[in-house]
């Protein structure tokens, strides 16, 4: 990913002495950002290699310590990311956000890569069914009614109860 506004560098003494003085400057200046309709925008590039080329390729492509070279793997764009609105509810919107990585996007495959596979196959801090909580309570979903549950506690695959927002709309 790479930031389409730019980047701007701090020297060592200037990162210090901004983030002892206002530890909050960069999160404001996003929020801030945004709210004046300025939107941050990234556009995310992927390099990809043929499974022929894999055994003849300069690094090992299972090497996270490693860049693959541009020249053997060139940088493909296939997305932009712009954050155009800030948050209403942090807990609703942010902590409980979950983002799985074996949603795999159809016509991808998973990695043969050690270092993602245990991640791919296990989603212990949620539990196994964390896919149906979130999923029939997106705001997003089709069959979602014009108000929609929102969990304000710790996830329970057993009950589910309106947060305390929910309720005080409802009355």
């Amino acid at each position: 990913m790479f930031p389409d506004q730019g980047v701007q560098d701090y020297t060592q003494q200037e990162a210090e002495t901004l983030a002892g003085a206002d530890p909050d400057a960069f999160t404001r200046d996003l929020f801030n950002s945004i709210a004046s309709g300025n939107y941050p925008s990234w556009t995310v590039y992927a390099q990809t290699v043929e499974l022929k080329d894999v055994a003849s390729f300069p690094v090992n492509i299972f090497d996270p310590t490693r860049r693959w070279p541009t020249d053997a793997a060139p940088l493909r764009r296939f997305a932009k990311i712009t954050l155009n609105e800030n948050v209403q509810d942090a807990f609703g919107e942010i902590e409980q956000a979950s983002f799985s990585p074996a949603a795999i996007v159809p016509g991808w495959d998973v990695s043969a890569d050690p270092s993602k596979s245990p991640r791919i196959h296990n989603s212990f801090e949620l539990g196994a069914d964390f896919f149906f909580l979130f999923f029939f309570f997106s705001p997003n979903s089709p069959s979602s009614p014009s108000f929609h549950l929102r969990l304000s506690r710790a996830v329970s695959t057993h009950h589910q109860f309106p947060s305390a927002q929910s309720q005080q709309a409802t009355l």
